[in-house]
């Protein structure tokens, strides 16, 4: 094997490796994304609740959505 087809082989795997890669991330995105307007009292509420319970915004938001329509 000369080192052009060698050079050639990486080179394929290597993109074959990060097609892959980018599927894998691709499957994880979630798609459905709202948006929420509040007003600075409530924000503050929020920022003071995620902090003290260790929690993102988002694992917030999920939890008040899934306790609201269980």
């Amino acid at each position: 094997m000369t080192s052009d087809e060698t050079a050639n082989n990486a080179r394929e795997e290597l993109i074959k490796e990060l097609l892959q890669r980018k599927e894998q991330r691709k499957k994880n995105w979630n798609q459905n994304i709202y948006s929420v307007r509040t007003n600075d009292n409530l924000k503050a509420k929020i920022d003071h609740y995620c902090t003290e319970k260790k929690i993102t915004f988002n694992a917030f938001f999920n939890q008040l959505l899934n306790n609201f329509f269980k």
